[in-house]
């Protein structure tokens, strides 16, 4: 790494954390900066996308499990029973695995795409954009295919995953991370088991596509669920 590069990462570190300033970045940085909220995040070129290597967590407001929508846009945190936004944002499910969004607030107003990029910004910031489902598969092909994409593309080890399919690299990068999810009827479940992710893809009225990665399988699928389910959002830059 040059030396300019360093010093520009250091500083922009330094000063996000103890000066709030704006952090800029270019196309071949590692990190990016929601100036929404202030929250970084790291950033991973893959093939010919640039994907966010982390969980969304934007969270302007917060919904307790057991509240569901298929229109309305609820957002939630795992393991918080609350309506407080300060306070769901202490919880230490939210700084690890970011927001549960269900469809409608992972869209935030965006109608369904099949187009690649999709052209829908969705709970994304500026910049970012909500995949659809064929840009989940170029992902996905990327990978090696939906048999073997779970390898490269989830966590290794289990810090996180409940256990590990074998011979994950994560040599991608993306960094997949099970945060489970918030069902039909309320209840959550799957954390440290199941990665889910929206697209803007719509399946249906009531159901949209979403990439669906299990701790015990190198897999990846490609399923249908009722827009009222609480996923997490991964974001492509523009």
């Amino acid at each position: 790494m040059k030396k300019s590069s360093f010093y520009f990462i250091f500083l922009s570190i330094i000063c996000s954390c103890f000066f709030s300033c704006e952090v800029e970045t270019g196309p071949n940085t590692d990190f990016f900066k929601d100036q929404r909220d202030g929250q970084i995040y790291n950033t991973v070129q893959i093939g010919e996308q640039t994907w966010m290597a982390e969980n969304l967590r934007y969270l302007s407001h917060v919904a307790a499990p057991d509240t569901g929508s298929y229109s309305i846009p609820l957002c939630y945190v795992y393991g918080y029973y609350g309506t407080n936004v300060t306070e769901a944002k202490t919880m230490p499910n939210y700084a690890v695995y970011g927001v549960l969004y269900n469809w409608p607030a992972a869209m935030n107003g965006g109608s369904s795409s099949i187009s690649s990029p999709s052209g829908v910004q969705g709970v994304c910031p500026n910049g970012w954009h909500l995949p659809s489902k064929d840009e989940w598969n170029q992902l996905i092909d990327f990978a090696g295919g939906s048999v073997e994409a779970g390898k490269k593309l989830k966590e290794a080890g289990t810090t996180h995953w409940y256990s590990e399919s074998f011979n994950v690299t994560n040599e991608t990068g993306f960094t997949a991370l099970p945060g489970g999810f918030r069902g039909e009827n309320g209840m959550t479940g799957n954390l440290d088991s199941d990665g889910i992710w929206w697209s803007t893809t719509e399946s249906s009225p009531d159901h949209a596509s979403s990439v669906f990665m299990t701790h015990n399988l190198n897999d990846v699928y490609s399923l249908n669920f009722n827009k009222e389910m609480g996923f997490s959002v991964r974001c492509v830059r523009d």
